[in-house]
């Protein structure tokens, strides 16, 4: 990283921060009054009583705040009309979108929630965008963690049954309308897979990593923008399919009613 990059994933290299109160350990101590921070070196160097209360504005600081659920998603489910709806449902929403480069879309959802006070993830990744193996994949966006700044568990998405909803995929065809049913089984039906040809099949390709591509800095503006011009260009050059699969998808949460009312993560994230 520049200098520059450095410094915005960091904060201030030195300084004081003044707070009207201080949340250094929230629900275990109580908020301390009037406190200041010294930062040297981008880190915090002590932790002092002030003799008078701080000036305008009034701070409250707390530790970076932990997202324990998110999915490291590009744009919401509620962007492509999946809002509210049943897991099962929302997940083939997701295919609507063409893959593009996974750091770009990694680093933006990360430099999204750095501006709400979020520096923990846990990151459940469902939507891979399959530009090269799953490791090379992971590793773009683990690189796109340490960019933005933030750390991340990775957890990785096997599934090796009821690919399509809670019912044997062979059932769940059955039910649906005859015009959607190729399509539904060739992207969402599951191919039973050993769990060490689960394993083979996350690892292939070697420990190539998936190139950033060329950014001026990791500035939320800016990633969202070179994001959407990829997603425009990706969108053009699929218009077709990707009409083709919203219809499907749509036709399919209609259809599979019945295999979601005992869904328990309706509106999930």
């Amino acid at each position: 990283m520049n200098d520059t990059v450095q410094e915005r994933a960091q904060g201030p290299q030195d300084g004081t921060l003044d707070c009207a109160r201080l949340l250094s350990d929230p629900g275990s101590t109580p908020a301390q009054p009037n406190m200041r921070i010294s930062i040297v070196a981008g880190h915090i160097a002590d932790v002092t009583p002030l003799q008078t209360v701080p000036s305008a504005p009034r701070r409250l600081v707390l530790p970076a705040l932990a997202n324990a659920h998110d999915h490291g998603r590009m744009v919401r489910t509620s962007s492509l009309g999946a809002f509210g709806q049943p897991l099962e449902s929302w997940l083939p929403f997701q295919g609507v979108l063409p893959g593009v480069d996974p750091y770009l879309c990694a680093a933006t959802s990360f430099a999204r929630a750095v501006r709400k006070g979020v520096a923990h993830l846990m990151v459940h990744y469902t939507r891979v965008q399959g530009a090269g193996s799953y490791l090379e994949e992971a590793a773009a966006v683990a690189r796109a963690a340490r960019d933005v700044g933030v750390r991340i568990g990775f957890a990785v998405a096997l599934r090796d049954c009821q690919g399509i909803a809670y019912a044997p995929d062979a059932t769940v065809l059955a039910a649906l309308r005859p015009g959607i049913r190729e399509a539904v089984a060739q992207r969402l039906s599951v191919r039973a897979l050993s769990p060490a040809q689960q394993v083979d099949k996350v690892i292939v390709g070697g420990r190539t990593v998936v190139r950033a591509g060329q950014l001026t800095g990791l500035d939320e503006a800016a990633l969202r923008a070179e994001l959407a011009a990829r997603m425009r260009s990706a969108l053009a050059s699929q218009s077709d399919a990707v009409a083709r699969w919203r219809g499907s998808v749509q036709a399919l949460a209609e259809d599979l009613g019945p295999f979601y009312r005992n869904s328990h993560f309706l509106g999930c994230c």
